[in-house]
């Protein structure tokens, strides 16, 4: 019963992540664990692993990822485009500009996206 109180307050919190070059964002934790990284950063439980060192608090230890912020902004607006598109139809396409494919690219694949 517990836990399921305690993820119940988890959705409605907001994340701070923190990009390379020391910028701080926030997301809600419901948008954030679209990412299975993150998802595993805010949820330790859910690691497999024995060696369980730290308990995660959204509210008190922001995660610091290393993604620049030009392109952590960019990462945040796909995953609010992509959570308003599970509940709303999405009239309009996320639009990726050529430049910033590749960078995209690799930040979707490192955080699981």
């Amino acid at each position: 019963m517990y836990s399921k109180l305690k993820a119940c307050i988890k959705i409605s919190m907001v994340v701070k992540i923190i990009s390379s070059d020391d910028v701080e964002m926030e997301i809600l934790y419901e948008i954030a664990v679209q990412s299975k990284i993150l998802e595993l950063f805010l949820n330790p439980e859910l690691n497999n692993s024995r060696n369980k060192m730290y308990n995660y608090d959204c509210e008190e230890m922001p995660v610091k990822l290393p993604i620049n912020s030009k392109f952590l902004k960019r990462t945040i607006e796909y995953l609010n485009y992509k959570y308003k598109c599970l509940y709303e139809d999405a009239a309009e396409e996320f639009i990726v500009l050529e430049e910033e494919t590749m960078d995209l690219l690799e930040i979707a694949s490192y955080l699981k996206i």
